[in-house]
């Protein structure tokens, strides 16, 4: 795999302690953060007919149900509507 490397140039307010000018570092960028969000595996989600949807356990039954999703994690996503918390998903 190969790796590409980009020079940059970093301000800091207050310099940590132990950095110096021409040390390299990986970074990772976070791009969006949302606290208290209700999560699923992307194991759970399906594409049917252009909709988003997951298979929820109620009861004795196994109902469909098409899901709004927001940010994308690491296998997991953000539900913005459909599910409550406490709810049964069905992994594929």
């Amino acid at each position: 795999e190969e790796v590409v490397y980009y020079k940059i140039i970093v301000a800091f307010e207050k310099t940590p302690e132990g950095i110096r000018p021409g040390m390299t570092a990986d970074l990772t960028i976070k791009t969006a953060f949302k606290e208290n969000v209700l999560l699923i595996p992307e194991d759970a989600v399906q594409k049917k007919d252009g909709k988003t949807m997951v298979r929820v356990v109620e009861g004795q039954q196994i109902e469909e149900r098409e899901v709004v999703l927001g940010l994308e994690g690491d296998d997991y996503f953000e539900v913005v509507s459909g599910l409550q918390e406490g709810e049964k998903v069905i992994l594929e």
